[in-house]
């Protein structure tokens, strides 16, 4: 049988003591009394054990002096230390989860060398808590070829924050250089099973899942960290109390703004101008009329800016809401009609119409290439027709995610969510 020893601490006023130590996070879970008439004393222990043990600094035991002395009391109160219940990230209401992932969005933009080391340090912090190591490269010897370490899981990293645009050959050298640097400094004995890359990039390039299939081992696993995989580690399994400390609180005031897009900076999306779009179609889509006016006049004061950025904006944004819709079956690509979008989104005027089938034939001929049955149309160059075309684009959008809502049953909103996700991976140039 396994014995526990409990130390018991003596007060005079047993109950100012449960007060005192329920400050430090402990919590009463019984007590025990000879006698209601006699002086009282109290014990207190971290745990619960099997059985109680009852002492004083002179070993003696207390019940004995009670008995052999015919007087006293004992009375116990055993404490046992709160179990803080752990309040996860996951589980905060989505605006709060939202804000987060906005702020991590404009850190990783913002960060890069030991900005985004010290970055990815908080991020494991708010997930793993002290489980998770950071390591500082000190003298000549460096970091060893270690930028973090997690214990339980034996996890080394080494953490990439290169400034953009990236350059894949150079992550690809970074790569293979900081391993070989792993594997010369930490042997087989340390007991390290999985080296990971962490690279400060939105997604992660095929030749480096390559590399690492090459440098992986039956002993130790390699493997490839993003800003994705970073993300939806943090939004899964972050602590809301870690993450407060790391990140700061949510502002209450957050929680009735609408989303906010980030464009990934590797994109070559127009930023402003499609992020404009994305707030257009949800202000129009949760029925925000002042804010919809308002932003309708900062799109149309863009396009006549600029309209080629404009014009690719929003061309981007119907291009990825059709895709999304026919990578998804939810729309067959070679029967919908831009008269059943036309009519989703409300386009009943005879001359927006007529540009409405100009714009929706210019995505198809691009998305859809060869297979394109439509007729012959192209801009020529003529900047005007680029700027009014650049204004149809939004409201087809929005007929491609109504029809969308209605065949699924799922809520606008998330069908613009969905392409707008769609929209900032879907890439028009080549590495």
């Amino acid at each position: 049988m396994t014995e526990r020893l409990a130390p018991v601490l003596r007060t005079t006023d047993a109950n100012a003591a449960v007060t005192w130590y329920s400050r430090l996070g402990f919590v009463k879970q019984w007590e025990h009394q000879f006698a209601s008439d006699l002086p009282r004393r109290a014990g207190r222990r971290p745990a619960l054990p099997a059985g109680r043990v009852d002492g004083r600094r002179d070993g003696s035991d207390v019940n004995a002096i009670v008995r052999r002395n015919g007087c006293g009391t004992e009375v116990a109160f055993f404490m046992a230390k709160k179990q803080t219940k752990r309040r996860w990230l996951k589980d905060a209401p989505e605006w709060v989860k939202n804000l987060y992932k906005l702020r991590l969005e404009l850190e990783y933009q913002r960060s890069s060398g030991e900005a985004f080391q010290e970055l990815f340090d908080r991020i494991m912090r708010s997930i793993h808590s002290q489980d998770y190591v950071s390591t500082a490269a000190i003298g000549n010897e460096g970091d060893l070829g270690c930028d973090g370490y997690l214990s339980s899981k034996r996890m080394s990293f080494a953490v990439y924050g290169p400034k953009t645009p990236v350059s894949i050959t150079a992550a690809r050298s970074k790569m293979k250089k900081d391993f070989n640097r792993f594997i010369e400094c930490w042997n087989e004995s340390r007991g390290v099973t999985q080296w990971t890359f962490v690279v400060n990039h939105p997604g992660t390039h095929p030749s480096l899942v390559q590399i690492a299939d090459e440098l992986s081992s039956e002993r130790l696993r390699v493997t490839i960290w993003s800003r994705y995989d970073l993300t939806q580690q943090f939004l899964l399994f972050g602590q809301r109390d870690l993450v407060q400390v790391e990140f700061g609180p949510a502002d209450p005031q957050a929680k009735n703004a609408p989303p906010v897009a980030v464009v990934p900076e590797d994109n070559f999306v127009p930023s402003r101008e499609i992020t404009i779009l994305h707030r257009m179609l949800w202000a129009r889509i949760t029925c925000n009329s002042d804010e919809y006016f308002k932003l309708t006049e900062v799109h149309c004061s863009l396009v006549e800016a600029n309209p080629v950025r404009s014009f690719f904006a929003s061309y981007h944004l119907l291009a990825s809401a059709f895709m999304y819709a026919s990578l998804e079956y939810i729309v067959d690509p070679d029967t919908i009609r831009v008269e059943t979008v036309m009519q989703a989104a409300g386009i009943r005027d005879r001359v927006a119409r007529k540009t409405a089938r100009l714009a929706w034939n210019l995505v198809m001929k691009g998305v859809l290439d060869e297979y394109y049955r439509g007729p012959d149309v192209g801009l020529n160059g003529d900047i005007a027709l680029m700027a009014v075309t650049s204004i149809a684009h939004w409201p087809l959008t929005l007929g491609v995610i109504r029809i969308c809502s209605q065949k699924t049953g799922q809520f606008e909103t998330a069908i613009l969510d969905e392409v707008w996700s769609f929209a900032m991976d879907f890439k028009f140039h080549k590495e």
